[in-house]
């Protein structure tokens, strides 16, 4: 704030001097404990009511002086932001299910990325996972995560993946950033199956595309926008995983772009045998662009982000996308890994992986995970 202050002399360093002025006046009457209570309040303006800066009183502070103030409060609250994050993931590493028995040992693997990622000045590395060979940019979190929390970083649609789909399969995903649901459909539907992939940001759908190509890989990679019609919107790029379509394109520190958008239907017409949604709240408009295949008679079992205040941000709800679901008749199911079985319960009221499940069709489901 000081920082943003400092440069905008015009108006801000005039406001700033009144509330140096009154601070440090009332501070200094604190100070000295035998002046009265009347004599700590701030001089008034004759006539007018108003406060009188006390510039006598208060060294003035110059542009120069709020940036330097400026920056030390921004190196402190990104240290403390720093910590806050390092905190809480330590405590999802200890809690995630793929860690269980060997905390420890993922503990020291995530010291152990962090340093390389520190000390090895490179921009991509080389890992070996979904028994592929992987070039991945070295600042992604999706890599991150990878070492953190292993091959499924999110456990229950990760697992449910594994086991309801077969090879030969087509399988969607829709936000694919740099590729880590597709690598893992590509491992379950084989070369006589398909995974399409939707990601806006070029930079990230060329890291799959080359992927794909060094591992001779059945992806189908479009560098576009998930949405309800053809188009062009604006997206952020400068969030890595978070990056999103956006409305308010002015906002102060955001970087954007201009994308395409496009309906999913326009580009796959085979059966789909899933649908993967993860478009940071644009999940609604994503899956009205699965209408040409999700209402015909057989239905992709789909797994959707589900976040209201992302929703909301790009004009839906979360109760519009259940609505939307509901009319289609999906109903949300619980994966339990250890059974291999679904149960059918309520929407969640905030979740990055729910699945959905034709009502109609939950019984070959169930045949399908058993298998």
């Amino acid at each position: 704030l000081g920082h943003r202050l400092g440069r905008e002399q015009a108006s801000s360093h005039k406001w700033l001097l009144q509330v140096k002025a009154d601070t440090a006046g009332q501070c200094a009457g604190t100070l000295d404990g035998s002046r009265s209570a009347a004599a700590r309040q701030p001089h008034r303006e004759p006539g007018t009511g108003g406060p009188c800066p006390r510039l006598s009183s208060a060294r003035e502070l110059r542009p120069e002086t709020l940036c330097d103030i400026g920056v030390g409060m921004s190196r402190i609250w990104r240290k403390h932001t720093r910590r806050v994050l390092a905190k809480r993931i330590i405590g999802e590493i200890r809690e995630h299910p793929g860690n269980a028995g060997r905390v420890n040992t993922a503990l020291l693997r995530a010291v152990g990325w962090q340093i390389r990622k520190r000390v090895v000045p490179q921009t991509s590395a080389r890992i070996h996972a979904y028994g592929l060979d992987l070039r991945l940019p070295m600042a992604s979190g999706s890599l991150s995560n990878l070492h953190y929390f292993g091959e499924a970083f999110e456990w229950q649609a990760v697992n449910f993946v594994r086991a309801f789909c077969r090879e030969g399969d087509v399988v969607v995903d829709a936000g694919a950033n740099i590729g880590m649901f597709t690598y893992m459909a590509c491992e379950v539907v084989g070369r006589t199956g398909r995974v399409v992939s939707f990601e806006p940001l070029s930079e990230a759908a060329m890291v799959i595309q080359a992927n794909a190509e060094r591992n001779a890989l059945s992806v189908e990679v479009h560098s576009l926008a998930t949405s309800d019609a053809a188009g062009w919107a604006t997206f952020t790029d400068d969030v890595d995983v978070s990056n999103s379509l956006t409305t308010d394109p002015a906002r102060p520190g955001r970087s954007t772009r201009r994308v395409r958008t496009g309906r999913i239907d326009a580009y796959v017409t085979s059966p789909v045998t899933l649908v993967k949604v993860d478009v940071e709240g644009a999940e609604t408009q994503a899956l009205r662009g699965c209408s040409g295949f999700v209402e015909g008679d057989y239905k992709p079992v789909i797994i959707a982000e589900i976040h209201d205040h992302s929703l909301r941000r790009l004009g839906t709800s979360r109760d519009e996308l259940i609505a939307l679901l509901d009319g289609w008749g999906y109903v949300p199911v619980h994966y339990d890994v250890a059974r291999r079985d679904i149960v059918q319960g309520a929407w969640k009221t905030s979740t990055a992986d729910q699945i959905c499940v034709p009502l109609s069709q939950i019984d070959d489901v169930r045949v399908r995970l058993q298998g």
